[in-house]
């Protein structure tokens, strides 16, 4: 027998779409309208007319009438299946009268055969073809995934965030609140908008008065940002209760939109709390929210989490980057069996991948393995024109070693001595160092940074101690602490404070993201900001903020860049939602219905996410970072005296900066050797590797082209070959 390393590749079988797309893989019925508006569970009204009811707002939460949680039981995939085929029964023994009305009673109801039904009552061909499938074919009467092994549609039909919650609940408020506003109004969210700080999130810039003229039109990243700026932006320009529903809203978000889960026992019961609490204020605004069964579906995300993982990893249309195959594939065609060429077409691409990644053929009749010779194999390993060409980037190689030296020159204005931390007779090697790749979402530059307690602090400058080994990097910090949690942004706020401490890397945990604490000191929005068109500057202004301070700042709890470090450092208590609170939420919030319309609330379509916005005049400008509110906060241990530092999770006290600055202070260096750039500027940085890559990146690449849900086209090639 031989112990050799074996490559297994795993397929997760789920179907990812959006609601109407899902409602018709399910066999459910369109949840807009429908009597019974969740695909998962058998929440149902008997007419349209209760949905207006207490009742139906309670089994829309999951609570009784005592505000106790009542789950609603989950659909059955085999009754839906046994439901669907006594339907047609019903429709070909009785008339169509009937049909449509077990159907909705039983809240089923499948695409392809209610077509067959409906057609057939005028075509007398059809009808007999009908009969023929039935006899012999009776599966090609029904939807395929009915027969689809190891496929259960309740289970298996995830819900997705990106329509779900994006173009969902953040879309409706958004567009609800924003569009209201006046125009002075407006002036002064775009103004803030763009002097937001940026630093340690995951977009670069923000075009304020873009996002606001077409409040309509965005797409999902763009209903990101909103969601990451609005609790410093918006709040104040709402009314009290809307505050605490886009509070609710942000911070529910910053726990769905995590992409690594440490505990998932521990983070579900977190997410759970913070879903409940959202649900809670909405429908207590006005619970005409119900007619929306986008929100009844967050009360499921919990469950698909737990089945699937980070619900980022399951999000929709990442198939998406396969459409230039498939127009390939589509134009190729000879438009007779366009699916069955879309199928073959993907099974070339794959074994083309197979060869190519160095997989070995076996030959059960000879027993003998072949494989592609190195030649084939490096058509691909060392043409970086064909690696580019397939989408592979050799940059980005995870054989990069971190802290990695950016290698930026520094201008002689921004040029520092060797910190007094640093003695010259014993580190006569300190260079400075302009910025420093921590991790590979973690830029290290003037901004913040943070300890065991965790204690927070803002990079003044990087160093490098070149051995003749490995370097070693440092950084200088400027300590804050942290003080009450703010009432207004509810989030935890941090003070800058006089003392100075050196931190190894290896203490660094990540980056953070803070905002400027504006509402306690009134920072106002004034037109001075220089105005810059086609890259030319303008004598027009724009709004900025003008920051009456540079020492009290908040941090950011709602950022979705490394939300859970952010977590972490807040250190915010969530409490569950008592069961007097629900049973207040579904008395006032069906008291605000009954005074208001009937009238559904932001009627809109699935599909917005593929609209066009109009174009950007002139070319993308550099965001311009407002100096006050510019910092960029980063996570880890302070460097006591002789390196000693506290463990994470040790209490620290208020003085924890005051003694470590104390610890250094005596000591000076005057020699410095500077490398890189002007502090603070924002760089794409992509580590440098050699352009050769391994069979497993190869084998990636080429996963770019197989898609990562089940289509249509597959399924269709399979009835062809049973037939």
């Amino acid at each position: 027998m031989h112990y050799k390393p074996v490559l297994v590749h795993s397929v997760v079988l789920c179907f990812l779409a959006d609601s109407p797309m899902h409602a018709e893989v399910t066999n459910t019925p369109n949840p807009g309208q429908s009597n019974h508006p969740c695909r998962m569970c058998t929440l149902s009204v008997e007419r349209k007319s209760m949905v207006k009811s207490k009742s139906h707002i309670q089994n829309y939460l999951q609570v009784d009438d005592f505000g106790h949680k009542r789950p609603t039981p989950l659909r059955d995939w085999a009754m839906t299946i046994k439901r669907l085929h006594a339907l047609y029964d019903i429709a070909m023994l009785k008339n169509i009268t009937q049909f449509k009305t077990q159907s909705t009673s039983w809240g089923v109801r499948d695409a392809i055969n209610t077509r067959f039904v409906i057609e057939s009552r005028s075509n007398t061909a059809l009808k007999d073809m009908m009969e023929a499938l039935d006899l012999n074919y009776p599966n090609r009467l029904y939807n395929p995934f009915l027969t689809l092994e190891g496929f259960d549609g309740v289970l298996d039909t995830p819900v997705e965030i990106l329509h779900v919650v994006l173009l969902g609940v953040v879309k409706y408020l958004a567009r609800d609140d924003i569009s209201k506003l006046k125009e002075k109004e407006k002036s002064i969210l775009i103004g803030r908008l763009d002097s937001l700080n940026c630093l340690s999130m995951n977009f670069d810039w923000i075009k304020g008065d873009y996002l606001i003229k077409h409040i309509k039109s965005l797409v999902g990243r763009h209903f990101k940002v909103i969601l990451q700026s609005a609790p410093f932006v918006l709040l104040d320009l709402l009314s009290p209760k809307r505050q605490e529903i886009w509070l609710a809203l942000c911070k529910m978000c910053a726990f769905i939109f995590q992409t690594r889960i440490a505990n998932m026992d521990i983070y579900l019961d977190q997410l759970t709390l913070h879903i409940h609490w959202f649900m809670r204020l909405i429908i207590e605004s006005n619970a005409q929210w119900v007619n929306k069964a986008k929100l009844h579906m967050l009360l499921h995300l919990p469950q698909s989490i737990r089945r699937f993982g980070p619900a980022s990893l399951f999000s929709t249309e990442k198939f998406e980057s396969y459409n230039g195959v498939l127009q390939k594939a589509s134009v190729h065609s000879n438009r007779l069996s366009s699916s069955r060429d879309l199928a073959v077409t993907f099974a070339n691409y794959s074994g083309l991948k197979f060869l190519v990644s160095g997989g070995v053929l076996y030959n059960k009749q000879t027993g003998s393995t072949s494989t592609a010779s190195s030649e084939v194999r490096q058509v691909f390993a060392g043409n970086p024109l064909l690696q580019r060409a397939m989408g592979y980037n050799y940059k980005l190689d995870d054989s990069v070693s971190y802290p990695l030296d950016l290698k930026i020159k520094i201008p002689k204005e921004d040029t520092l001595p060797v910190p007094i931390e640093f003695d010259e007779p014993v580190h006569p090697q300190m260079a400075q160092v302009a910025q420093l790749l921590l991790s590979k979402h973690d830029v290290l530059h003037p901004g913040f940074e943070q300890e065991s307690k965790p204690l927070v602090g803002m990079i003044k400058s990087i160093w490098v101690k070149k051995t003749t080994g490995a370097n070693i990097y440092y950084v200088r910090v400027q300590g804050f602490e942290t003080t009450e949690v703010d009432n207004h942004y509810q989030m935890q706020s941090i003070v800058r404070t006089p003392y100075h401490a050196v931190v190894h890397t290896k203490f660094i945990l990540g980056t953070i993201n803070v905002q400027h604490n504006c509402r306690k000191f009134d920072c106002p929005v004034v037109c001075s900001r220089g105005a810059r068109m086609e890259c030319q500057d303008t004598r027009l202004t724009r709004p900025e903020v003008k920051h009456c301070d540079d020492i009290y700042y908040i941090i950011n709890a709602v950022s979705l860049s490394n939300p859970d470090l952010h977590q972490l450092v807040s250190r915010l208590a969530m409490e569950p939602t008592q069961p007097g609170e629900w049973v207040e939420c579904v008395r006032a919030g069906f008291a605000v219905w009954s005074k208001g319309t009937d009238e559904i609330i932001d009627k809109d379509t699935e599909d917005e996410d593929h609209h066009t916005l109009p174009a950007l005049t002139g070319r993308t400008r550099q965001f311009e970072r407002c100096s006050n509110s510019r910092v960029r906060p980063v996570v880890g241990q302070a460097l006591s005296d002789r390196s000693i530092c506290r463990r994470v999770g040790q209490a620290c006290p208020i003085s924890s900066w005051d003694r470590l600055h104390r610890t250094s202070r005596d000591r000076s260096d005057k020699s410095v050797r500077p490398v890189g750039s002007r502090f603070g500027r924002t760089v794409s940085v992509r580590p440098p590797v050699e352009h050769g890559c391994s069979s497993t990146a190869r084998a990636a690449v080429f996963d770019r082209l197989m898609p990562a849900v089940i289509t249509i086209a597959f399924l269709e090639l399979i009835q062809i070959c049973e037939a």
